[in-house]
């Protein structure tokens, strides 16, 4: 869940199934649309690869993410942050425009 400063829910998403998978990289954050804020990165209920704003609103999501073995932003000074994902040896690069 994601609250505002007064405490309203701003966004909710159901967890992942899989408890164990809690060990694995389930959150990451880092600038992804190169504004200087922190967006979240998170696999939600649906298995779904969710990119969020701080604030809660969703930017985008990839489907069927739940089995990647990994994934992270990295943060670009001066412009747009990359996603990165690692899924049974192949690595992908997502890169946002703004």
């Amino acid at each position: 869940m994601v609250f505002d400063d007064s405490g309203k829910v701003l966004r909710k998403t159901s967890a992942i199934g899989n408890h164990a998978g809690w060990r694995a990289t389930s959150f990451a954050t880092g600038d992804i649309e190169g504004n200087g804020a922190q967006d979240w990165a998170f696999i939600d209920g649906s298995e779904s690869l969710v990119i969020a704003t701080p604030n809660g609103q969703k930017i985008s999501a990839i489907p069927h993410a739940a089995g990647l073995s990994t994934f992270t932003i990295a943060s670009r000074p001066g412009q747009s942050g990359l996603l990165i994902t690692l899924d049974g040896g192949t690595v992908k690069v997502y890169a946002f425009k703004p």
